[in-house]
């Protein structure tokens, strides 16, 4: 099936806190959990997600790159932003046998997950793919929406470039950019 429209380019952020994290935080307890045994069961806390919205967005990119699921670090000082490949999403608990791919600290909360992401790829998003995204109702980019809301769920898509960035400067000495500035340039054919 190929779908188009909003869910082909949609893709789900999630905020995720190391509050309950073991002491290696929670993407090394997840990627330790896929490379034992090749994917992570990803428990959703807090409110629900919409559930056909959610759905959309997984099949359409399923197991691809970029993937359907962003992790977002609530640590305003060092937010780190990570793409998970998703095989599926459930609705309710995995079951027993499949309890040894939930790391360890979230057993005890497997009751209060609204949504299980299956996720199989976990990688860490650079700046340029992470500047590139916008949410999707407000086109906000979603640094500053992250630190304007209070929401542990977006729907983000590419915003306008791409988050490509091409410079022809003549005199380079007068040029000095951070990462956050990038998306600020535009793409001009000579």
């Amino acid at each position: 099936m190929t779908l188009t429209g909003k869910s082909a380019s949609e893709r789900l952020l999630l905020r995720f806190g190391e509050h309950l994290a073991p002491p290696e935080g929670t993407i090394a307890a997840h990627q330790g959990v896929i490379e034992k045994v090749g994917y992570v069961w990803y428990g959703k806390l807090g409110q629900p997600l919409l559930r056909a919205r959610v759905e959309a967005i997984v099949r359409s990119a399923i197991n691809s790159s970029p993937g359907a699921l962003i992790l977002a670090s609530s640590d305003k000082k060092s937010r780190r932003f990570y793409e998970a490949s998703v095989a599926e999403v459930v609705w309710v608990a995995p079951g027993e046998r499949e309890h040894r791919c939930i790391p360890a600290y979230m057993l005890g909360r497997i009751d209060g997950a609204s949504a299980w992401f299956k996720i199989t790829r976990l990688r860490e998003m650079g700046t340029p793919d992470v500047s590139a995204l916008v949410v999707a109702s407000s086109g906000q980019r979603i640094r500053e929406a992250l630190e304007r809301s209070t929401s542990a769920t977006m729907y983000v898509k590419p915003g306008s470039g791409g988050g490509l960035v091409i410079a022809h400067v003549a005199d380079p000495d007068w040029l000095e950019l951070d990462g956050d500035d990038i998306h600020d340039f535009e793409l001009y054919d000579e």
